[in-house]
């Protein structure tokens, strides 16, 4: 049975299967029958639908309206709204499901969905799998022509969140004393992150907040932080925030224009707590977390643990330990006492509250972890599982373990959300990771 969801839900370049009006159609038929067969004495199924601000979002979510619709399921329209802004209003309308229109970080070629669950939490891998077999086998159960979905347009997201989000500080928080740069990486929090900012006393300069349905995430937002560094040293700011498309990471950077990662903001965030006597349990990482994550939260005695890649997989363990503070180094934090979701906008929020509870800039927290410099590389191949099954690159990569330092470390592992190899080398010693990088691309070009 082939499986369309991936580490975050479905994604893949538009006018290529599965991000095709037919796909997305027969899919959003399966999860019509799916949830008129999950809940058979519910007259009344709501899902909500919002999107980010790419070019193809539109047409996407014509598809799902038509499929859903067909199948007697009532839908509520957000309009354009960020990825955790969906997750939160999922839970208070208390609807059956919620669904995302995004790819995230990628560029504007790339879409796709994710799904919530009523909690707000991403759905799932059994219900995952139960989507993914309706659509295999073409189950479908058509509404009678009295009973098809009504389709809805809800007004104010944007001030509702906006609201939400201001409600998650301190009382008596200000923001006056400090200018702050953000990069909304003309995506989905372009009409919500700078107005949140601006209206808890800040002064605020907005870059890359003009989205035209082709500009999302180029050559901006968090995965090319040094615009948000430039800017910083440009306007003399004291902070800079950039976001990705849909807003459910961040990575922030110092007044010196350092960035600061999602491990450092997350050591921030424990240690902010902590000092307050408002931390329990441990923290969640994962396989990508800098290992100095894990010394200085050992001095902290907080416990932690890794899991997969992904929020989602960050968000079970969290839920499996019944701890509440999880992140990644892309910038996704998970704050459940604040939010079910990963939130860029909320995370930055928690970092500015710790600066001034402790009275430190943003430098002299992220002083006190310094990482251990690291190397991130994508190889993009066609087939990244069958590469890593191979056992001529499983030799390679033992003998690139065996070349490295013995305090380095590697992983590699397929991506999620593209069709990519993803090389990861943790060591001091940076001379040697490039060159152990390079031997490892050399090994994966080879069985291509």
């Amino acid at each position: 049975m082939k499986k369309y969801f991936g580490t975050d839900g479905i994604r893949g370049e538009v006018g290529i299967a599965p991000i095709t009006p037919d796909i997305i159609l027969k899919l959003a038929m399966a999860l019509g029958s799916f949830l008129q067969e999950k809940f058979p004495n519910q007259n009344n199924i709501n899902i909500l639908i919002a999107k980010d601000t790419r070019i193809s979002s539109d047409m996407i979510e014509s598809a799902l309206k038509a499929g859903l619709s067909a199948s007697g399921v009532n839908i509520k329209l957000l309009g354009v709204i960020s990825t955790p802004a969906l997750a939160y209003f999922t839970k208070i309308f208390n609807a059956h499901i919620g669904i995302v229109i995004t790819a995230s970080h990628n560029n504007p070629k790339y879409n796709g969905i994710k799904l919530f669950s009523n909690h707000g939490f991403k759905i799932n891998n059994e219900t995952q799998l139960y989507i993914d077999k309706y659509l295999y086998n073409n189950i479908v159960h058509y509404a009678h022509f009295s009973k098809i979905g009504k389709v809805t347009q809800i007004t104010d997201i944007a001030g509702r969140y906006i609201e939400f989000c201001k409600s998650i500080v301190p009382f008596g928080f200000s923001l006056k004393d400090y200018k702050i740069v953000i990069d909304c990486a003309n995506g989905a929090a372009y009409n919500t992150a700078s107005i949140i900012l601006n209206e808890l006393g800040a002064k605020v300069i907005t870059i890359n907040n003009s989205p035209n349905g082709i500009n999302i995430n180029k050559n901006c937002g968090s995965i090319f932080p040094q615009e948000i560094c430039n800017s910083v040293l440009q306007h003399q700011a004291d902070v800079g925030i950039t976001l990705d498309g849909d807003a459910d990471r961040v990575i922030m950077c110092d007044h010196n224009a350092n960035i600061i990662n999602g491990d450092q903001i997350l050591y921030i965030i424990a240690k902010y707590l902590k000092l307050k006597n408002d931390f329990y349990g441990g923290v969640v990482g994962t396989c990508m977390s800098n290992v100095i994550l894990e010394e200085k939260l050992k001095q902290l005695h907080i416990p932690f643990i890794r899991s997969d890649v992904g929020d989602r997989n960050i968000s079970n363990m969290l839920k499996k330990y019944n701890w509440f503070l999880g992140g990644e180094s892309s910038g996704h934090i998970i704050n459940l006492n604040k939010h079910v979701a990963s939130d860029g906008i909320i995370s930055a929020l928690q970092i500015l509250t710790a600066m001034i509870y402790l009275n430190k800039s943003l430098a002299e927290l992220a002083n006190e972890i310094i990482l251990v410099p690291n190397i991130l590389h994508n190889v993009y191949v066609d087939n990244p599982q069958q590469v890593l099954q191979n056992i001529e690159f499983k030799t390679a990569l033992m003998q690139a373990k065996q070349h490295a330092v013995s305090k380095s470390r590697i992983v590699v592992r397929a991506s999620g959300t593209e069709n990519c190899i993803r090389i990861l080398l943790e060591g001091k010693d940076m001379k040697l990771n490039k060159k152990i990088v390079s031997d490892l691309e050399d090994s994966i070009r080879k069985l291509t």
